[in-house]
């Protein structure tokens, strides 16, 4: 008896040391350039110019009309329903009342109080928000591009951005001896916002971090922070710290994800961390970190935008950019998810609760007015399609990288699944609340932890 009892001990330890070995992997390939402007290939203009926001009043009266025409179109809901068809059309239709009051040029008028600029980067116009104060004696400054995700842009971060750029101004006080501020850059994806959108097939993650490392490198920045958020935020921040790895001094990412079908470890680890939790998370996590089993569940549920972008992002984007409505449905929904995991039970599937009327619309108006729909899709496609994003997906990265997990968040992993992409997981935090969209729901929460991760690395 006691023979079996041995097998089943060297068996067991057999399995813990596979599960815990280190395969070898090679680090992704990147290209080192290419051109995504329409035309011929020609050598950029590596001027940075200035750029200010102004959208023709023709094209807002348009909207307008849109808006009150879709109205009239929206259908009844059915009894008892919120969320779970998707989209409230209740909710919809008191949003278009605050829509149609909604000023844009009061908004626009906010948004050019930031520096914009634009430079070609692969045959495209890069739009970038760029805020730079001289430093005061006593002050440290350090260059830091904060990087936005879908369905979401620059916009997110006007909350941090002047925490970061003027931390004095807010109380905040990192760094010791000199205090830190940073020279902070917001840009936008290509085919987002005011950036050119990609004329030719190919542009995704990857060639958006080899872009960003183009923009820093032109501005005078040999090393720098990077922070990012949202699915593309993250994977765009990921891959640049491949891209850079000598560029990127730090890090940081919010709800990042490693997919438990990434390999066999990591589903062997996603579920038996399903099974046996106390052994894999800590008490935090267990409160956070959705099981296999639900993930799946919240996969098929909630996630059906992601595989119909990443599948046929042409086909859907000719009705949800031909009506404002229509995509205020769709973007909205993705943001009700990223609020609160039991949206589909709320009649405004919470999303008042974490941000304002204004900050949505705000969102969605640069979606309709700069056309970005189309290209946000096929950025999904583009970049999850890639070849380079599956090795890049398995390849370590031995950055110094700084997780902040919002417990409301759609999807996050562990820091033990983590530690599969990332090898220098130097700070680990889960915050007490929100959801995928941190730097507007928790502003002054992404900043400080933007500071302890900087002032840890620099110290």
């Amino acid at each position: 008896m006691w023979k079996y009892g041995v097998v089943v001990f060297f068996a067991a330890v057999g399995f813990k040391l596979l599960l815990d070995y280190e395969f070898s992997r090679d680090p992704p390939k990147f290209e080192k350039d290419d051109f995504f402007g329409e035309g011929a290939v020609h050598a950029d203009d590596e001027t940075i110019h200035d750029f200010s926001i102004a959208v023709d009043p023709s094209q807002l009266e348009d909207l307008r009309e849109r808006v009150r025409l879709g109205r009239q179109r929206l259908q009844m809901l059915l009894e008892g329903s919120n969320f779970e068809f998707g989209f409230n059309g209740e909710y919809l239709k008191n949003l278009t009342d605050a829509w149609l009051k909604y000023d844009w040029k009061q908004h626009e008028y906010f948004l050019n109080t930031f520096q914009h600029y634009r430079t070609e980067i692969e045959g495209l116009l890069v739009h970038f928000v760029r805020t730079n104060y001289p430093p005061k004696k006593s002050e440290k400054k350090l260059p830091i591009i904060l990087l936005h995700g879908y369905p979401s842009s620059f916009w997110d971060f006007y909350k941090v951005i002047p925490i970061l750029a003027n931390p004095g101004r807010f109380g905040f006080d990192f760094g010791g001896k000199g205090t830190i501020v940073f020279d902070v850059i917001v840009p936008s994806i290509p085919g987002f916002a005011w950036s050119e959108r990609p004329s030719k097939q190919g542009f995704g993650f990857v060639e958006c971090a080899r872009a960003y490392s183009k923009l820093m490198e032109r501005l005078g920045h040999k090393q720098y922070f990077v922070f990012g958020m949202g699915e593309l935020g993250v994977e765009t921040a990921t891959a640049l710290a491949h891209f850079a790895p000598q560029a990127v001094r730090g890090l940081q990412v919010a709800n990042p994800y490693v997919s438990p079908f990434q390999d066999a470890q990591v589903f062997v680890k996603s579920l038996l961390a399903s099974f046996t939790p106390k052994l894999y998370l800590n008490e935090k996590e267990e409160n956070v970190i959705l099981p296999l089993s639900e993930q799946i569940s919240s996969f098929f549920k909630h996630f059906g935008y992601f595989i119909v972008q990443k599948a046929r992002p042409d086909s859907l984007s000719v009705a949800v950019n031909d009506s404002p409505l229509g995509l205020a449905a769709w973007l909205l929904d993705r943001f009700a998810l990223g609020v609160n995991r039991n949206f589909t039970s709320h009649s405004q599937g919470w999303l008042q609760n974490s941000l304002t009327v204004d900050e949505l619309l705000t969102e969605v108006h640069i979606y309709w007015l700069t056309g970005t729909f189309p290209h946000a899709a096929r950025f999904f496609k583009n970049s999850y399609d890639h070849p380079v994003f599956q090795e890049m997906m398995r390849a370590p990265l031995n950055t110094s990288t700084a997780v902040l997990i919002l417990p409301a968040a759609s999807c996050a992993s562990p820091r033990h699944l983590l530690s599969h992409r990332y090898k220098e997981i130097v700070r680990y935090t889960i915050a007490d609340k929100g959801g995928d969209f941190p730097a507007l729901q928790q502003p002054r929460l992404v900043a400080e932890e933007i500071f302890s991760f900087v002032e840890q690395m620099t110290s």
